[in-house]
């Protein structure tokens, strides 16, 4: 039975935390707007009974105390994938989600010869659906619990910052550890409201996740980077998976022997989609939004940060682009890398064009000095020394900030370096007797999905691709300040000082020495004692060794600074939910949420009033036969025979591909099930407009959109393009082609509902 915890106010209302006695300041919100008519809100499912006369109001025909049951239809139906959202579509655990959040997977089953992603996959049965690989996973959200007791326990019985970090990471750490024992459980105890209150959500673990269906390149991915983050749009984003269990119902590694899973409740599939005007809402698993930071944060975000990750993205797109021109292996080792970073990349100047032409920053600033004069106003003097201890907790991590960023990414990016510093750092956390005083992301839970991804590696490396990119990060690090320098950079570069390129020399030198680039020298470090691994002569363990320092370095002032902001950030946004006269949301997580809003289109730059819906005869408009722009034959004669389908809308005059609406979504949304009043499947969310970049850190109520692939069109392709019927059957969807076969044959065996 799931727990859900939900005091009458507590979202408006946190409890007396540290210094601070609540005050009522008249500040006028940042980010607040009408959710009927914006769609403002990523609300955690226990919220939705108090913005019930909202939903209503919306249009929603479904109880709201019904909507928020985490083990009822529909939020019952809806996973994620670690990363995406998706949901549940059949009673045989078929899973739906967008094309590009399986694009990791189709890598991962493709080959220069064999290309999955650019050309389609359909599994004829269940035999042939192919494993989607180490790493992938289908989360069920049953169960969330208010912890913040426990929590507030450990954070103010701590005598420093420092410390108090420490207690609060174990006491974490035990609730998790509770949470897990006994079954397939991944828990993670979530901060809610800057850590006013703390859940802890307890997920079914399903790590058997096979690919059942994939459009091409040129229906999943149509428009490409040239589209990306805009309107109007004509993508089928779309695919489906299905999980799998042991025989026994319960989550199990993969193995032939599995059986797909028996999700307890599936989306019904409303064909009849929706129309401007209609309610939807998506209900998926947000990853970051900012609204609740100060106004510090997001100026250096417009002016520093923002800028910086926007030009090294570019040069390292720059790089791959050659590299994948050179080699078709590469081009398809490289493809995930390189579609996250370009993603990446447009969302970030989105970002930065949205906060500065927006006046966010000045808005936020003006915000923190009405809050300050209502603190003096009460008298609220240990408010407002708070405040100012904030300010100055925030400013020094902004000064440190240059070197740890550029060493995040130098290891994110260089997937080899990233490897090696993950186990060098894994063989000391093993070391370590007790589980709890290992660090989150190394402990025992942790080790089967660290050899995952040791195994799993090959796929998306490419040694020359990497070589470059290490080569590019240890010029860029040359370029830092004297306060800043990375010293073990510093002195490989000191060594190759006499070549004509010493950052070119001293990457060729670490990479080309290593034994990491095989699984099996990989699988062997995993498994190494940090002994083994210190007395190592591997260049590219060495490196990892002597950028430790800097590492540990790195962690323990983010941790003291993350202690002073567990009791600091609760003030500033306990003064800012009492100021705001309304029900608040939390900032995304990458927790269960719901947005809702309508259908509606916008006016975008001058002049140009852009409408919610796109049809296939507008596809055949933008059609230019070449990529981006690429349909595949098939396609484009399905379109051109214009014969009669269940899924034309009369008043477009076509088959609807894509719809605009004014939910509220962010990264992490993507492969979110988009539902109509009564709950059905009508569509997935799979992008934002480029104008609304900027909502992450404040919401704009008049342009925000997002952009969902119409199911209509996901039906058409499936019925009248890729012939597969035996899949709209089993999502219980009668084929309408008049040549549809009879539906592919499929095991008898079935499995016990997987535990709940």
């Amino acid at each position: 039975m799931a727990v859900h915890s939900s005091p009458s106010r507590l979202q408006r209302r946190a409890r007396p935390v540290g210094l601070v006695a609540l005050v009522a300041c008249a500040v006028a919100p940042l980010f607040l707007a009408d959710p009927v008519v914006a769609g403002e809100g990523m609300w955690l499912p226990e919220q939705l009974p108090a913005v019930s006369e909202d939903l209503r109001a919306a249009g929603l025909t479904v109880d709201a105390d019904r909507l928020a049951d985490l083990e009822a239809p529909p939020l019952g139906a809806i996973v994620s994938l670690g990363g995406c959202s998706a949901a549940f579509v059949s009673g045989d655990g078929l899973v739906l989600t967008n094309h590009h959040c399986a694009e990791g997977a189709l890598t991962l089953n493709s080959s220069a010869e064999e290309n999955l992603w650019r050309d389609g996959f359909l599994a004829a049965n269940r035999t042939d659906e192919r494993w989607a690989g180490p790493g992938s996973r289908v989360f069920v959200t049953t169960e969330s619990t208010d912890v913040s007791e426990a929590m507030f326990a450990a954070r103010d019985g701590a005598a420093d910052d420092l410390s108090r970090w420490e207690a609060m990471d174990r006491q974490e750490k035990a609730l998790v550890a509770e949470c897990e024992e006994g079954g397939p459980w991944r828990c993670r105890v979530a901060p809610m409201f800057n850590g006013t209150r703390y859940l802890l959500i307890r997920q079914l673990e399903i790590e058997d996740v096979r690919i059942v269906y994939a459009p091409s390149e040129g229906i999943g991915f149509y428009g490409g980077d040239e589209d990306n983050w805009r309107w109007p749009r004509h993508t089928g984003d779309f695919t489906v998976f299905r999980a799998y269990v042991g025989p026994d119902g319960v989550p199990a590694p993969h193995h032939e022997d599995n059986v797909p899973y028996r999700p307890a409740h599936h989306l019904e599939i409303g064909t009849a989609g929706v129309s401007e005007g209609d309610f939807v809402m998506v209900a998926g698993y947000p990853g970051r939004t900012f609204r609740y930071r100060t106004a510090d944060e997001m100026r250096f975000a417009r002016d520093v940060s923002t800028p910086w990750q926007i030009e090294r993205m570019q040069d390292v797109l720059a790089i791959l682009d050659a590299r994948m021109d050179e080699d078709d292996e590469a081009r398809v080792r490289l493809n995930s890398m390189r579609f996250g970073l370009a993603n990446f990349e447009k969302y970030s100047r989105g970002i930065l064009d949205g906060i500065t032409s927006s006046g966010a920053v000045a808005r936020s600033v003006s915000r923190e000095q009405a809050m300050r004069e209502a603190l003096r106003a009460t008298a609220d003097a240990r408010a407002l020394e708070a405040l100012d201890e904030l300010a100055a907790v925030i400013e020094r991590g902004q000064a440190d900030d240059q070197r740890e960023r550029l060493f995040s990414w130098m290891r994110w990016n260089v997937r080899m370096l990233g490897a090696a510093g993950t186990l060098w750092r894994l063989s000391g956390e093993r070391d370590k007797a007790d589980d709890l005083e290992r660090d989150a992301g190394f402990q025992e839970r942790d080790w089967p999905r660290i050899r995952e991804r040791m195994e799993r590696l090959d796929r998306s490396l490419d040694a020359v691709a990497d070589q470059r990119l290490l080569a590019y990060w240890m010029a860029q690090a040359a370029l830092l300040p004297e306060t800043a320098r990375i010293e073990a950079v510093d002195a490989l570069l000191e060594r190759f000082a006499g070549e004509d390129d010493p950052a070119e020399a001293a990457a060729h030198h670490v990479l080309s020495g290593t034994a990491l680039t095989g699984p099996e020298a990989r699988i062997e470090a995993f498994e190494a004692s940090r002994a083994s691994l210190a007395a190592s002569d591997d260049p590219l363990i060495a490196l990892a060794r002597d950028l430790s320092s800097l590492e540990q370095e790195i962690l323990e002032r983010s941790r003291a600074r993350a202690g002073a902001e567990s009791r600091l950030r609760p003030v500033f946004m306990s003064v800012l939910q009492e100021s705001a006269g309304t029900e608040l949301y939390p900032d995304a997580n990458g927790t269960l949420r719901v947005t809702f809003g309508q259908v509606r289109g916008y006016d975008g730059p001058d002049a140009v009033t852009y409408r919610p819906q796109t049809t296939l005869a507008g596809l055949l408009e933008k059609e230019r036969g070449e990529a981006p722009f690429a349909s595949p034959p098939q396609l484009l004669d399905a379109i051109r025979a214009a014969e009669p389908s269940p899924w034309h809308c009369d008043a477009l005059g076509s088959v609807p591909v894509n719809f605009l609406s004014t939910l509220d979504t962010t990264g992490g949304n993507s492969g979110s099930a988009t539902l109509d009043r009564n709950g059905r499947l009508v569509g997935l969310l799979f992008d934002g407009n480029y104008e609304a970049m900027a909502s992450d850190w404040v919401f704009d109520p008049v342009r925000t959109r997002s952009i969902h692939v119409d199911v209509r069109y996901m039906l058409w392709v499936m019925d009248r393009v890729d012939g597969a019927h035996h899949v709209l059957r089993e999502m219980g969807v009668e084929p309408s082609f008049i040549s549809a076969p009879e539906p592919a044959p499929v095991p008898t065996r079935r499995g016990r509902r997987g535990r709940r």
